[in-house]
């Protein structure tokens, strides 16, 4: 939730210094169950690539516990070049869409796309959207 809120005080939509007040839980709540129910896996990382928010379904690619909540993407994506291309969506304020072939947590194929989030032209991390076509590509 910390880092939630911290998210929404860099874009102002909440001001207060202290972190007793909570944000607009109404909204929150609204906001989550559209990022859960999304049919394909979705990852926010912040700059220093703390991930920020995670869905069910992300979590299920890579077998994850969403109790644990505080991780950086490369404790959960065990795929250099994958963790290079999202530092390099955020270094770079670039957006990329690749295939990835993943071995850890089991053999999957990926498809991956990455864009920066902004505001006010500051960048504030990134949003990874994750695709599985390991079917698709087996049947080809």
């Amino acid at each position: 939730m910390k880092q939630w809120i911290d998210l929404l005080r860099k874009t102002k939509l909440i001001d207060q210094p202290n972190e007793e007040l909570k944000p607009d839980f109404d909204y929150y709540d609204k906001f989550k169950s559209i990022i859960d129910c999304t049919p394909n896996g979705l990852i926010a990382v912040d700059n220093s690539l703390d991930i920020i928010i995670i869905n069910p379904y992300a979590a299920d690619i890579f077998q994850l516990n969403l109790e644990n909540k505080k991780a950086k993407v490369s404790d959960i994506i065990h795929d250099d070049a994958l963790c290079n291309l999202i530092e390099k969506t955020i270094n770079e304020d670039c957006s990329f869409s690749e295939e990835f072939t993943i071995k850890k947590p089991s053999n999957k194929i990926l498809k991956i796309t990455t864009n920066t989030i902004k505001f006010e032209q500051e960048i504030l991390g990134a949003v990874i959207f994750i695709q599985d076509v390991t079917e698709i590509k087996t049947i080809q």
